[in-house]
């Protein structure tokens, strides 16, 4: 009631109602513009440090009392200690999410996934994947739709020529751009391999001679170079470049 707050003000001696700079209230606004290089940069970090760091068990010392033998990393339990908070956030978001769905249970399911869903996921052995697994290839890119067609072209085609043998990760960098020009093909198997980098022949084309984009050429090339990465030979072979630091 504008009316109303004139008189306020007319009764504490203002004509008019006083306007504020915005930093003296408690109005805030959204920038909207783009973030820059750096900024994005500074997200992507924040994010990987959310991922990756848990500051309880870096600061976990061997003479601690709360110390137990699953927090040593040569333990074959390691990372399922007890000490670990992550089940005790999950057991009270669990907790939260079923009173959510019991206070909504009235709205459709569609209305509710929009604040939280849960994936329940199913353990299983797979004695037939642990015999053939022989190694894990892993495709970074860009979330653009080009890049996703093309990681799921590369999906595919493993999947036919080599079964359980090989596993394909897609791992979608969020933060990446177009421009940033990545798409990045590596295997993890007796080695680790970088077979293809869209990066590597944009910024280091005199050092990196493969191509940028994964053609059907390039594809046929990727699975060949892993037929052999996971193959004996490669397994009980060496490379001379491990040897490079060696001085006789």
């Amino acid at each position: 009631d504008m009316s109303e707050l004139q008189r306020y003000y007319k009764g504490i001696g203002y004509d008019h109602i006083p306007k504020k700079d915005p930093s003296e209230t408690g109005v805030i606004t959204l920038d909207t513009s783009p973030i820059d290089d750096e900024e994005r940069e500074m997200l992507a970090l924040e994010n990987w440090m959310d991922e990756v760091y848990n500051e309880e068990a870096d600061n976990l010392l061997f003479d601690d009392e709360s110390f137990e033998p699953r927090d040593n990393v040569f333990d074959p339990d390691y990372g399922t200690s007890s000490s670990d908070k992550s089940s005790a956030i999950e057991e009270k978001f669990m907790k939260e999410y079923e009173a959510f769905e019991r206070e909504f249970s009235e709205e459709s399911q569609e209305w509710r996934d929009q604040f939280a869903t849960v994936e329940k996921f199913e353990h299983r052995d797979d004695p037939e994947g642990q015999r053939d697994f022989r190694g894990h290839l892993v495709i970074a890119c860009t979330p653009t739709d080009e890049d996703i067609d093309v990681a799921e072209k590369i999906t595919m085609r493993f999947k036919e020529e080599f079964g359980k043998a090989v596993f394909v990760e897609t791992r979608v960098l969020g933060h990446a751009r177009v421009e940033d020009n990545v798409f990045e093909v590596w295997l993890e198997s007796y080695e680790i391999d970088l077979l293809h980098s869209k990066r590597q022949a944009f910024i280091n084309s005199k050092m990196w001679k493969g191509p940028s984009d994964v053609d059907d050429e390039q594809l046929e090339y990727l699975v060949e170079r892993v037929r052999y990465l996971i193959s004996d030979d490669a397994r009980y072979s060496y490379r001379f470049d491990d040897y490079a630091d060696i001085k006789a």
